[in-house]
């Protein structure tokens, strides 16, 4: 229960298997990015920034525990270049105007910049990128955000788009307006995506050719 107190009045903004990461609004206007691990509950890092400085953070998800950079967002583009290199600066410059806070995230050969209500608004695979203007691109489990077979998202109250997670070409898109989705799974046995929402749901299945 302790654990859960912690996270009282914070929001979350990337979580996987061992690891949270939440933001919250200090009384004096400051802000501050909280990194837990789960099972002990206990406190990796905590970054307070202002808001008006906004804050971007670059996450190795390849060290154990996480290791963790971090500068302030609102900085000129040659600034950024000094603080991280040419090509993170490009994707951190690009990607600003959708937010005062940023998650770049680096799992292998896979990035993803997320903004501060953790929608997606970047993937980077090698030397692709590709750019997520609309402001609720969603994904919905860390899995899929680092798959090599499929990338699938959400553009809320709108459809789903299964991207090629490497070249990050469109594959399909499949309208969705029935209801908001709070909740996705692939059902890898039966090749079904299970779509949940506060009281509905539905599978949605590959069609055979024939």
């Amino acid at each position: 229960m302790k654990s859960v107190d912690r996270l009282k009045w914070s929001h979350v903004v990337y979580v996987d298997d061992d690891y949270v990461y939440v933001w919250k609004v200090m009384e004096d206007g400051e802000y501050s990015l909280k990194c837990y691990k789960f099972g002990d509950g206990e406190l990796l890092q905590n970054i307070d920034y202002q808001g008006e400085e906004g804050l971007i953070c670059k996450i190795m998800m390849n060290y154990n525990p996480h290791k963790i950079e971090h500068s302030p967002l609102r900085m000129k583009k040659e600034k950024l270049v000094d603080v991280w290199g040419e090509k993170d600066a490009e994707m951190i410059a690009n990607a600003r105007g959708f937010g005062w806070l940023l998650l770049l995230l680096e799992n292998g050969d896979h990035i993803a910049i997320l903004d501060q209500d953790g929608h997606l608004r970047v993937k980077r695979y090698k030397d692709k990128d590709k750019y997520f203007d609309n402001f609720a691109t969603q994904f919905f489990n860390h899995e899929n955000l680092w798959s090599d077979k499929q990338l699938i998202l959400y553009q809320k109250y709108s459809s789903l788009n299964i991207y090629n997670p490497q070249t990050l070409q469109l594959q399909i898109t499949l309208p969705f307006p029935h209801f908001d989705i709070r909740d996705m799974q692939w059902n890898l046995q039966h090749s079904q995506l299970i779509i949940r929402s506060g009281k509905d749901y539905c599978l949605v299945n590959p069609m055979k050719k024939e």
